[in-house]
């Protein structure tokens, strides 16, 4: 296991979770689409919603691997993105 990681939520997105940031402990080898997934079943309304993903401050795709990070931000996309 991972340690804590703090999954914090942006926008419309803290809106349809209705949380700013929760904590969350994920395997090893865990990947930016696989935590997308877990989410997305974990908070139903994030399915249909399109969003970027930040690893520690970094956007990363889908396939980035999570492991030894402190902190993932989902954010809307930006402006004209």
């Amino acid at each position: 296991m991972n340690g804590t990681i703090t999954i914090r939520y942006f926008g419309q997105l803290a809106e349809h979770t209705g949380l700013a940031e929760e904590n969350l402990r994920l395997p090893k080898g865990t990947s930016v689409g696989a935590l997308r997934a877990l989410l997305s079943e974990k908070h139903p309304t994030l399915r249909d919603l399109r969003y970027r993903s930040a690893v520690d401050s970094t956007l990363c795709s889908d396939e980035h691997i999570i492991d030894d990070c402190r902190e993932i931000a989902l954010f809307p996309p930006f402006a004209g993105g």
